[in-house]
């Protein structure tokens, strides 16, 4: 595919799956890494979580930690809870981008809790952060998804996300996504047991389709 005019194409995609948790559908991975990153970073970093930082203060730290600043290529989907959004409508970000400003423009009238998750059309990415989702927004996914993975050994998948610096307080929520996004690659009768009873789960919850509410040009 020609790149330069996959970058041209601009338009933004909300949906909204199941109740409280909104889709950003980007065309490009470019495009949604440099619009997402702060939100998602104010939201999870290793470093960051919870602070403001402005957009070169981060690639500086990416760029000294990982050797080059890869991060628009680095990430497929991005999720995070409405809360995380508070910080920048409070101007604590300023100044904010145009596309910052058209993400929070987006969200500005919903009162209530929500999620977000933001992919670029993948289907196995919308997969894994749909469960971010429902584990985030649906208490009885939630439950579901405890249930099914108690008393189960998964120190391979923690140390895997060790070395990624995730938060121990996410790794149960991120093992049942990757779960989840592997089962959906194999045939029913490949699964285990846990792969299995999580992606009934899942297709429990995760509704049955996606209706455009907004498309925006970023």
């Amino acid at each position: 595919m020609d790149t330069t005019k996959q970058l041209r194409r601009k338009n933004l995609v909300l949906t909204e799956p199941v109740e409280n948790i909104f889709h950003l559908r980007f065309p490009n991975q470019h495009l949604m890494c440099s619009t997402l990153l702060r939100f998602q970073e104010h939201y999870e970093s290793p470093r960051y979580k919870g602070q403001t930082f402005t957009l070169e203060e981060y690639m500086d730290y990416y760029a000294e930690k990982y050797g080059d600043f890869t991060y628009f290529t680095d990430y497929g989907g991005f999720n995070f809870p409405s809360k995380t959004l508070n910080d920048f409508y409070a101007c604590n970000f300023e100044p904010l981008s145009v596309k910052e400003k058209k993400i929070l423009d987006l969200f500005a009238s919903i009162t209530n809790e929500f999620y977000v998750i933001a992919s670029c059309g993948d289907e196995e990415t919308f997969i894994h952060e749909m469960a971010h989702g429902l584990y985030h927004i649906n208490p009885k996914y939630r439950k579901n998804v405890k249930s099914i993975l108690k008393g189960a050994n998964f120190n391979s998948y923690y140390e895997y996300l060790d070395g990624l610096e995730y938060r121990k307080e996410f790794y149960l929520d991120e093992v049942q996504a990757i779960l989840i996004e592997e089962a959906t690659k194999k045939k029913s009768d490949k699964l285990t047991k846990q792969r299995k009873e999580l992606l009934e789960n899942y297709n429990e919850f995760s509704g049955d389709g996606q209706f455009i509410l907004a498309e925006v040009e970023l």
